[in-house]
């Protein structure tokens, strides 16, 4: 049976996919998958540390006053997702 290692833990920390994973580990995706749900993991929230990154930034330079389109530019996401993030809740 194939046991998870803690730098598979440490790469899903860092917003790692089970499919990237499963290629350093030499198993298939769907192991991993288990792997991880059989250690608690909740496999639809993965962390995304470099996502989160771009949204405090997004939300700093907001509260400074930045435009949404310099923000865009700035960050590297689309207007929409910054809109997204800035907006929750706001259907469009």
């Amino acid at each position: 049976m194939f046991q998870l290692t803690q730098e598979h833990i440490d790469m899903w920390n860092r917003g790692w996919s089970c499919r990237n994973i499963a290629q350093v580990a030499g198993v298939s995706r769907t192991t991993v998958c288990r792997a991880m749900r059989r250690m608690g993991f909740d496999l639809c929230d993965r962390p995304q540390p470099i996502i989160a990154k771009a949204i405090d930034e997004s939300l700093s330079l907001r509260e400074e006053g930045v435009s949404m389109r310099k923000i865009s530019e700035d960050v590297g996401y689309s207007v929409r997702q910054i809109q997204r993030w800035l907006n929750p809740g706001v259907a469009g």
